[in-house]
This record gives C-alpha cells, sequence and structure tokens, in this order.
C-alpha cells in the first residue's frame, strides 16, 4: 500500500512543482528544512540523548561527505548505524512500545 501512495504522492509534487513559480518551489524546499527541525527539536528537548545523537548525526554526515558512495546509500548507512547505536545506549522500555 505503500508504494502506490510514495508514487502517487510523488507524482503530484512533480506536477505541484512544475506549476507553481521558482520563487514558490525555492521557498518549499526550505520549508523541508523547518519540517525536519520541528520533528527533531521537540524530542531533542524531551530527551537528552535523542539531542545527543542528533549532533552526532549531523556531525558523522558531514565528516562522511567524501566517501565514494552515493548521498542515498551513505544516508541509509549512517541511518542504520546511529539508529543500532541508538538502541543499544538506550533500549526503549516495555511501556514504551506500546
Amino acid at each position: 500500500m505503500a508504494l502506490p501512495c510514495w508514487a502517487f504522492g510523488t507524482a503530484l509534487g512533480i506536477i505541484a512543482g512544475n506549476s507553481l513559480p521558482t520563487k514558490i518551489v525555492a521557498s518549499l524546499s526550505v520549508a523541508l528544512y523547518g519540517m525536519f527541525l520541528a520533528i527533531i527539536i521537540p524530542q531533542a528537548k524531551k530527551d537528552r540523548i535523542v539531542g545527543v545523537l542528533v549532533v552526532v548525526s549531523f556531525l558523522l554526515s558531514y565528516i562522511c561527505k567524501d566517501i565514494p558512495i552515493s548521498s542515498g546509500t551513505r544516508t541509509i548507512l549512517l541511518t542504520i548505524i546511529i539508529s543500532m547505536v541508538a538502541a543499544i545506549i538506550k533500549p526503549r522500555k516495555k511501556e514504551e512500545n506500546v
């Protein structure tokens, strides 16, 4: 179910992006960073470990920027590695899994 919805949303985004003025499209690309910050800032304020992991993620991403693999692959690898380390450092309690 996710794949058709993803493809449909992507198609809508392409159509909308091609029909909007360039200034608005540029503004929306900045809004993507704002959405990302809106997701991570509240969690980082609640949990110090999350905040540290966010900073570590930024640093590792910067350090690994010159590794000769695609940026998408690099992002996926860093996400897996950092999330594994986070799960080892701070596993979720049973009541948090609900």
